[in-house]
């Protein structure tokens, strides 16, 4: 089976028949020590597979110190909350848990989806003027030099 969308994975099991079936689904251990960071930390690296924003490893790898750091159960958090704005590196969980740990009530409850045209910053009144004002403003006084 082939598939154009970015991200997908497909196995063919028939390629597997000649080998026993534990060695074909064993993770590797840093896998699995990545996932044992909690229910979303699979999806979360897949995700940070499809983002390609560095190398898998490293990202991984970073995201596992912060969990030496701050707890598993802070990062595992931090993965949530970044999933669920579709935000897959490092640099967001650490941002997240940065930010939590100086003011928890400074990031937002939920992402905020933008669908075109949508404008969602402070409305702003903006004085309509005549062209001819701004006109003025650009002629230059002859200069007594």
């Amino acid at each position: 089976e082939r598939c154009f969308e970015r991200g997908q994975i497909f196995i063919e099991e028939g390629h597997f028949d000649d080998r026993p079936y534990e060695e074909r689904r064993r993770k590797d251990e840093f896998q699995m020590k990545f996932e044992s960071l909690g229910p979303v930390a699979p999806r979360y690296l897949r995700g940070l597979a499809r983002s390609r924003q560095g190398n898998l490893r490293k990202e991984a790898g970073q995201i596992l110190k912060l969990s030496e750091e701050y707890g598993k159960e802070t990062v595992h958090a931090a993965m949530s909350r970044a999933s669920s704005f579709d935000c897959y590196s490092f640099s967001a969980v650490q941002r997240i848990i940065q930010t939590q740990l100086v003011n928890p009530d400074a990031l937002p409850d939920e992402p905020l989806k933008l669908h075109e045209g949508d404008y969602c910053g402070p409305t702003i009144e903006v004085e309509k003027r005549s062209l001819n004002d701004y006109i003025r403003l650009l002629e230059v006084a002859p200069s007594d030099n």
